[in-house]
């Protein structure tokens, strides 16, 4: 849960940062490559974290080691 909220948040910082840097200097270019990796990223990490999910799920529990 702590990994989500952590995800979620570094999301949250990196999409919107360029809204408090003030009038887009590099033009509207720069911002729409820096958002479509911001994106990929995203949806990376979201697929990776479903895949783990689902292995963790789908794995027999393991007996107790002694």
């Amino acid at each position: 849960m702590a990994l989500r909220v952590f995800i979620f948040a570094l999301g949250l910082l990196a999409l919107s940062w360029p809204f408090g840097v003030g009038p887009p200097t590099p033009g509207l270019a720069f911002f729409f490559g820096y958002y479509l990796v911001c994106w990929a990223l995203l949806l990376v990490i979201l697929a990776l974290m479903a895949r783990s999910i689902r292995r963790s799920e789908e794995s027999p529990p393991r007996p107790p080691e002694n």
